[in-house]
């Protein structure tokens, strides 16, 4: 079938709802239903302007989101015959098509801003202040642009043809990228005195632990890095990954692949678990097992080898102001055994040069205060993306660089 004509025939189904749910629960605020009657009319250039109004993040987004909990998964017909509208299937047609024409962009009225990270909200700040007018370089610690896209998803998630376009985008609307500059290290405050505005869009890459690194145990990112510069670590293994998260499914499936015998390890069901549930499924489908309501405890050892991993059973209780059951330790333990454990249970900014710089963006807790924002002298800091909100979804990553934009263009 035609591309043109799939995506016509999902354009066809949607009801036009006058209080659409599926825009409610796209973080973007996507403009789902007058995209899909420009569709429906044959008006692709239409459909584009809609869709570049709210995102410039769907080569990754239609790809990536986790649709279930957004737009498809919230959609009014999702409980008929006819099942949800895959809106990701036309916007990733849509993304497609989009060159570089097809973005509006201002005279440029010579005011400066710094971008600190290349991921996907450093990038999608970028070309909305350059559409804006204004003068941005981008100041990234690798040779690429991308962040978790580059670094450290795997290949079979997703293609980094996207982040090529991106490249392209960028040099076309004049953005100018440092590579190798880090924050904190060889990269500081004063080395941008140029720039009236500076936004921090330097991810969560610190990985939570439970139990120190030693041959036996990893870090899931560490693993996923590894994986992506084509270095195996191990294989031949029986793999115990801790955690419910993406990383966790994404370490799961990449070890899978180098022929180790693979379990997750997750203290909820997985139904309660944080990653797609498109995921979990991918994962169980290939084989990896799932062992569910444990919670780990520590490694076990013999002399100088892993037994295995003690794990604690727990049980799941209603929270009635949370969006998930909690889980209670029931006391009951046991040994699951494996010769690799490899912890993949969350990830968090950090903040240890901007807090020296700023105190005062930083609440008691420590976390950057909720409107990310303050003042340095004669310059307006921005903190955006997972930098702001800790790991998240890829378009939350983008919504937040987007009102990040707005405060700048504001004023």
């Amino acid at each position: 079938m035609d591309d043109f004509v799939k995506v016509k025939k999902i354009a066809q189904k949607c009801l036009k709802c006058k209080h659409p749910t599926c825009v409610k629960h796209c973080p973007v605020g996507n403009h789902i239903p007058e995209i899909l009657s420009a569709i429906e009319q044959e008006n692709i250039a239409q459909a584009k302007k809609l869709l570049l109004e709210t995102t410039n993040a769907s080569f990754i987004c239609a790809k990536l989101c986790d649709v279930q909990r957004q737009c498809y998964g919230h959609c009014v017909l999702r409980n008929t015959d006819k099942g949800s509208v895959a809106f990701y299937e036309v916007e990733a047609y849509l993304a497609e098509l989009i060159q570089a024409q097809d973005y509006v962009c201002h005279d440029n009225h010579g005011q400066r801003v710094a971008i600190i990270g290349a991921g996907l909200a450093g990038i999608s700040a970028a070309i909305d202040l350059a559409q804006h007018g204004y003068h941005v370089e981008i100041f990234e610690k690798r040779e690429k642009i991308g962040g978790v896209i580059t670094d450290t998803l795997p290949d079979f998630r997703f293609s980094e043809g996207a982040i090529e376009k991106y490249e392209i985008l960028l040099d076309t609307l004049g953005v100018q990228i440092h590579y190798g500059k880090e924050w904190g290290r060889n990269l500081t405050i004063e080395d941008l005195d140029d720039f009236l505005y500076i936004l921090f869009a330097l991810g969560a890459g610190v990985s939570k632990r439970n139990f120190p690194s030693s041959p036996f145990v990893y870090d899931g990112m560490e693993v996923l890095r590894a994986l992506k510069q084509k270095r195996i670590l191990f294989e031949h293994k029986s793999v115990l990954v801790i955690g419910g998260g993406n990383v966790a499914m994404d370490v799961a499936r990449a070890l899978k692949r180098m022929n180790n015998e693979v379990k997750i390890v997750y203290r909820r069901t997985m139904d309660q678990a944080p990653a797609s549930q498109i995921e979990i499924a991918h994962a169980k489908n290939e084989g990896i097992i799932m062992e569910e309501c444990l919670s780990p405890v520590e490694p076990i050892y013999h002399k100088e080898s892993l037994m295995g991993l003690l794990v604690e059973q727990t049980k799941l209780v209603e929270e009635p102001t949370k969006g998930r059951k909690n889980f209670q330790k029931t006391g009951l333990t046991s040994v699951i055994s494996a010769d690799v454990i490899v912890e993949a249970i969350g990830l968090e900014p950090e903040y240890t040069v901007l807090r020296q710089l700023v105190p005062a963006l930083f609440d008691e807790e420590g976390w950057v205060q909720s409107e990310g924002v303050a003042r340095y002298k004669d310059k307006t800091l921005l903190v955006i993306g997972d930098y702001l909100l800790g790991a998240s979804s890829f378009a939350q990553a983008v919504a937040s660089s987007k009102q990040a934009v707005k405060k700048v263009v504001d004023g």
